[in-house]
């Protein structure tokens, strides 16, 4: 899927009038309006998305009992929540950050599991977001090498 630069920009600019609504503050709001905005002539030029900016829809097997081990046909998943995150509303996680917390928290459910061994899967961190409450959750994935 692909996304023109001012359909990106709406996106941006709805996301941080949200922000503000939620009580981030007017400063810190505007502040980011003026960089979401600056991201270009606006022409229709198609910029490629990522799993973090691209609409997305709820999956019948994705898990939805935060830290919770799923069972899946290729493997096993987990909806990774972290609330710790609430303690630094002004930190952004970063993808590896997040991928390696939540690739521990799910190594770890996977090693308590009989006749599994967490060494024997592949993980990936399918996507996260900061919850209304500045926690993180992702979507994390094993599956089997």
């Amino acid at each position: 899927m692909k996304i023109t630069k001012q359909q990106l920009k709406q996106i941006i600019k709805e996301e941080i009038e949200a922000t503000m609504d939620e009580g981030i503050g007017k400063t810190l709001g505007m502040a980011a309006l003026g960089l979401g905005l600056g991201l270009g002539s606006g022409d229709a030029q198609a910029a490629p998305t990522s799993a973090a900016s691209a609409p997305t829809t709820q999956q019948a097997n994705v898990p939805t009992k935060p830290n919770k081990i799923q069972k899946d046909s290729d493997g096993y998943s987990m909806l990774y929540l972290n609330n710790n995150w609430k303690k630094n509303p002004y930190v952004n996680p970063t993808h590896d950050i997040i991928q390696t917390q939540a690739m521990t928290e799910l190594f770890n459910s996977i090693g308590k599991l009989k006749n599994e061994n967490p060494k024997d899967f592949n993980y990936e961190l399918i996507n996260f977001q900061r919850t209304k409450n500045g926690a993180v959750e992702g979507y994390i994935k094993a599956t089997r090498k």
